[in-house]
């Protein structure tokens, strides 16, 4: 590891010096600005996973190029906007009605709870404009004056998995899983028209290992997604043809998009649904596909919504006549590598159809949601006692009340649900604003062990809406004007079995961030974390499991600097620690440097990133979010010992014409080889490959 640090301390040294003799250049707006970058790792930076982000990026970059105007914008437009919380919206609104209407974007420092930062990234969003009426029609000249964009992708690891070199036909045919069914390729097709009143588009995906135009997949691409969407045409307000998501209250009855976790924002909290949008993401999992609009009746809104869509599935009986006739689990991966994940791709048919309305005044808000989901095949998932209450048969009703009341400095909030198996739900909340630049939060949930939900996405510690009892408070607090401190506690309890949990159980955790924010060109913050859960201890000598405690901790350092407006770094220094009760700690650590090369009078831009790891195990992982190309994600894990360093480069080829290349490669010292089954490559390194073309006109 000493000649790693040696030669990344080298190439940093050089890197300096060649761009301390480049001319000085300006930034232009790139892709994914460096603003909605750090908003999107601000709260996906503590997942634990790569979730689709597509949608939000999307819309954020749409609103980059095409501002929202601040004189007129609703409550609701700024929705989109996950950096403010709705105090600050209700304030921002107030001033402008005090004023009559902003004239320049520094009248908005008189809005006193919008921070120099929150003013500076707002300001890449919206713009101060004269009031002027809605024109007519606007839907011919949305067909008229749209933005086409194509993306085709490439992906590949360079390295051969087990699963992919030849193998007898004869074992094939005993074993047929013992091969991935296609090559190891990864494809990916997108094409969407956006203007302000309509949209459509259409996605394709191959998934490494699936088969293309062969075998099961004779139709091309494994994954195939279509959407259009008008609003403001004089008979509705808004239809959604084809993949779409409904989001409803704070996501207990339904939830059907991208649903953020606990993050720095303690905001964050209370969910901000924004009804009903298309599905532009490339996840095989939740959307809904169909026919959905939205009506609105002064302050009322209806929103109905249909929807048929096969789904994934795993078969568990057989009749005679060789017919499914149930199923034990829903697949969300999306992947079909092997013939036994081919054969359960869609295997049940999922049907769902209801209906949301809303009341909303300036300080109060109400909402119902109704909706059935219904299959064509009994789910009847096997028999381990933490499977007794989830959900079984062929149809659940699910039904909910939400509410929101907002005070002048108070927010007031939540949603109660029923399933039709007789189980509740509910959670509610508060936001408040006791003094200047301080926040207080706190949210109560209590999730009966045979609640129901089937499409939620409130807010909890387990991924699903069930089984819970907790309390969350958080605090924001602007010290001064450099320094801020942020800071969450969640107690929870689980009154049944968990998975790999065989025991009523309960936990906590807590969150530290101080923020040292002196100047606009640079910023940094210190985080500690620490999570405790009981977990069942794997022992030779135990009859029965046993749940025992598990504590997660972990430090952070990240220090970002913009050299100047072309060259900007970012370091961070990170610690873990996985201690089960009965065994020793397990330790980690990492650190990285990235360098964003943005020169504004040339067609390229640059990120890259140089790691070192070194972790006891995968228990004391880390995890990092990386730059990527356009509508990609990646969060990877670092355990073990090496170092990871990647490249993208973006090209802009012509002005409607834009090249992405990415390389990533893990290199580890201390093993022979990396992965597991059919995904075990027999080196120890793993190169990543990504190519990406954009036409856009």
């Amino acid at each position: 590891m000493t000649r790693h640090l040696i030669l990344y301390t080298s190439f940093l040294a050089f890197l300096l010096i060649i761009c301390s003799t480049n001319l000085h250049a300006q930034v232009e707006k790139e892709d994914i600005p460096d603003v909605i970058r750090q908003i999107i790792e601000e709260h996906a930076g503590d997942q634990d996973e790569a979730l689709d982000y597509s949608r939000l990026i999307e819309e954020l970059n749409y609103l980059m190029l095409h501002p929202l105007n601040i004189n007129t914008a609703t409550a609701e437009d700024f929705d989109a906007f996950i950096f403010l919380n709705e105090l600050q919206v209700n304030d921002l609104l107030k001033q402008r009605q005090r004023l009559g209407r902003f004239d320049n974007m520094f009248q908005l420092q008189l809005v006193e709870s919008l921070s120099y930062r929150d003013i500076q990234n707002l300001s890449n969003f919206v713009y101060t404009g004269p009031i002027e009426e809605k024109a007519s029609g606007q839907l011919k000249r949305s067909l008229k004056y749209g933005r086409h964009d194509i993306f085709l992708r490439y992906e590949r690891v360079l390295e051969q998995r087990e699963g992919y070199k030849p193998i007898a036909d004869s074992v094939l045919e005993e074993s047929p899983n013992k091969r991935f069914l296609g090559n190891p390729d990864k494809y990916y097709l997108r094409y969407s028209y956006r203007s302000r009143n309509i949209r459509w588009g259409f996605n394709a995906e191959k998934d490494p290992g699936e088969e293309f135009f062969s075998g099961y997949q004779k139709q091309g691409f494994d994954f195939y997604s279509g959407y259009l969407m008008v609003e403001d045409i004089s008979w509705i307000d808004k239809i959604v043809i084809g993949d779409y998501n409904v989001d409803a209250g704070q996501g207990l009855a339904l939830w059907s998009g991208l649903s953020f976790g606990k993050s720095v924002d303690i905001s964050a909290i209370r969910k901000q649904s924004r009804g009903l949008r298309p599905s532009t993401s490339m996840n095989e999992f939740g959307y809904l596909r169909g026919i959905a609009v939205e009506k609105q009746f002064g302050p009322v809104s209806a929103t109905m919504f249909y929807s048929r869509a096969m789904r994934d599935a795993n078969a568990v009986v057989i009749d005679s006549l060789d017919e499914l006739s149930a199923v034990s689990s829903l697949q969300q991966t999306g992947y079909h590598y092997t013939q036994s994940l081919a054969d359960d791709k869609n295997v049940v048919e999922e049907q769902m159809y209801g209906a949301n309305i809303s009341y909303q005044t300036a300080k109060l808000k109400l909402g119902a949601t109704a909706y059935s989901f219904n299959l064509d095949k009994p789910l009847e998932k096997n028999s381990s006692l933490y499977n007794a209450y989830d959900f079984h048969g062929t149809r659940r009703l699910v039904a909910g009340v939400d509410y929101g009341y907002n005070m002048r400095n108070f927010i007031l909030f939540g949603e109660t649900a029923w399933s039709g198996n007789g189980g509740w739900g509910t959670v509610n909340g508060f936001i408040a604003r006791p003094a200047s630049g301080i926040y207080l939060s706190m949210l109560y949930r209590w999730y009966q062990k045979d609640f129901q939900n089937v499409k939620g996405g409130a807010f909890g510690e387990n991924s699903s809406n069930q089984n819970e009892e907790g309390i969350y408070a958080g605090i924001t607090a602007q010290l001064n004007r450099e320094f801020s401190f942020k800071a969450y506690a969640d107690h929870f309890r689980f009154k049944w079995l968990n998975y790999r949990v065989d025991a009523p159980s309960y936990g906590s955790e807590y969150m530290a961030q101080l923020e040292y924010d002196p100047a606009k060109n640079w910023s940094a913050y210190l985080r500690y974390r620490l999570e405790n859960k009981l977990l069942n201890r794997t022992a030779d000598d135990l009859i029965i499991n046993q749940p025992a405690d598990r504590k997660r901790q972990g430090f952070r350092m990240n220090i970002s600097w913009q050299a100047n407006n072309w060259l900007k770094f970012n370091n961070r220094v990170e610690w873990s620690q996985y201690n089960m009760e009965g065994s020793p700690a397990e330790n980690g650590w990492l650190i990285y440097q990235d360098i964003l090369l943005r020169p504004g009078n040339k067609p390229y831009s640059l990120s890259f990133r140089y790691a070192l790891f070194n972790t006891d195990s995968y228990n004391a992982r880390l995890y990092a979010y990386e730059h990527d190309v356009l509508y990609a994600f990646s969060i990877p894990a670092y355990n073990y010992e090496g170092f990871r360093t990647y490249l993208v480069l973006k090209y802009e080829i012509t002005d409607q014409i834009d090249f992405w290349f990415k390389i990533a490669r893990s290199q580890y010292t201390n093993r022979e080889a990396i992965g597991t089954g059919l995904n075990e490559i027999s080196v120890p390194h793993k190169t990543d490959i990504k190519l990406q073309l954009r036409i856009k006109f």
